[in-house]
Parts: C-alpha cells; structure tokens; sequence
C-alpha cells in the first residue's frame, strides 16, 4: 500500500490513480442504478367509458287513429258508435269502443276528461224544442264508460256510470237498458262535473300508473232515454272524450 502511495508522486502513479479512480466511479454507478431497480412500484388502471344517458318517451296511441307524445295534442277521429243515418231514436242504447295504449318507453298517469258538450235543439213543431243535453225536458242523453280491463281483482272497472256516479268504481256500470230511462245520474250534459273535472285511469293491477306497453279497451254507452218526448225531434249533441298522459 505504501509503495502504491509512493508511486502516485510520478507521472506513471498518476495515470494509475486515474485508472483506479475511474473504475471506482464505475461501480459506483452500476450499484446505484441496482439500487433504484430495488425500488420500483406496481400499477394497475380502469376506465369507465363512454357513459350515455337517453331520454325515455311517453306516448299514447289511440284506435281511433292517432298517435300522440306527451308534451303534444293529437285529434283523432270520432269513435264509432253505428248510429244509424236517420238520426238516433228514443229507447234506444248505442254502443261504441276504443283502445288506449302506451306506447312509449316510460311508465305514465292516465286521465279521462269530458270536454266541449255543445248541443243544439231542432225543429221540434212545438214552442219548447230541447237540446239533447238540456235537462229541461227531463230526458237528456246518458252515458256510461266501462273499462273492460280494469283491476285485476274486479276484472272490469265502471269509470263513470256506478251508483251516483260521483266516482270510479271496480266492477261494471249500470245497465242502461233499451227501451228505459236509465239514470239521471250519469246525463250527458256539461254541467255534469264527475267526467268535466277528469277522471283517473288505473293500470291492471290499480296501480296510478301504467307501465310501457299496457293497453285498455274501454266500452261508451250512450241512452236516449225512453221517454224522451216531441220536444227532442230533431236535437243533436256532441262532446269529446280527452284522454291525457303524464309521466
């Protein structure tokens, strides 16, 4: 060791010391990059991607020819009800239907209202003509309105025409009978404010709303009752049956 020091004082001692300087420095180095290598970490990533939202829809399709979202109105046609061409006669019941159906992707509330009863009195030969919907003449038109699908308990539900026809009610309306008066309970006239006001329409199982793809069928019947006198001769009456959505 000693001479080693001795021979650093020349200039070969110098180059030497170099040598071994630089070797020294060499590993110096290898043993720091082992010992980084010692150290490293693991990792591990996940990825939600592309999270999409789409808005669901509420539409009601209506038999009677007519399709309509939520948010818009739809006039379909006038339901059927086979009155014959020379006009509708006292004792006599009439009988017409309609399919209602949601048809979007969203459940929905269903209501039915009674709007714009107008009637007009005809040319009956005497002072006092009535208009169909006129109570005056103690005989105004009467309807029922059934849902043949109704609660799944009851089977059928009388949305309008059951005891005092206040409101709706599981099982089946009152008969309205050809050949009688039927009730002055269910008259179809505009101050009538049971169906003026809306009337709630249950889903199958009376749950308040119906789920996508529920459908009901509901019957209307119309009475001119028996004894409707002279006085009616050439009445008419219309009225709409609103049916509403909401979500």
């Amino acid at each position: 060791m000693s001479s080693l020091i001795a021979s650093l004082g020349t200039t070969a001692g110098l180059a030497l010391g170099k040598r071994v300087l630089l070797s020294l420095l060499a590993v110096g180095v290898l043993g720091s990059g082992v010992g980084v290598g010692t150290f490293a970490t693991f990792s591990a990533t996940t990825t939600n991607p592309s999270n999409t939202f789409t808005a669901g829809t509420l539409q009601m399709t209506n038999s009677s020819g007519c399709t309509s979202a939520v948010s818009g109105t739809n006039d379909c046609t006038a339901i059927s009800f086979s009155t014959p061409a020379a006009g509708i006669s006292p004792g006599s019941v009439y009988t017409g239907s309609v399919t209602i159906a949601n048809t979007g992707t969203l459940a929905g509330t269903y209501t039915l209202t009674l709007n714009n009863v107008a009637s007009a009195a005809g040319t009956c030969g005497t002072g006092s003509c009535e208009a169909l919907t006129s109570t005056t003449g103690g005989y105004p038109l009467q309807i029922t309105i059934l849902d043949s699908k109704g609660a799944a308990a009851a089977g059928q539900r009388c949305i309008f025409g059951q005891g005092a026809g206040s409101s709706a009610a599981d099982g089946a309306c009152a008969t309205l009978s050809a050949g009688g008066d039927g009730d002055a309970a269910y008259r179809l006239t505009a101050a009538n404010t049971a169906l003026a006001s809306g009337r709630a329409l249950l889903g199958d199982s009376a749950a308040s709303q119906w789920p996508a793809a529920e459908s009901h069928t509901y019957t209307i019947k119309v009475l001119f009752p028996n004894s409707a006198g002279n006085t009616y001769q050439g009445a008419n009456a219309s009225f709409d049956l609103v049916w509403a959505a909401a979500q």
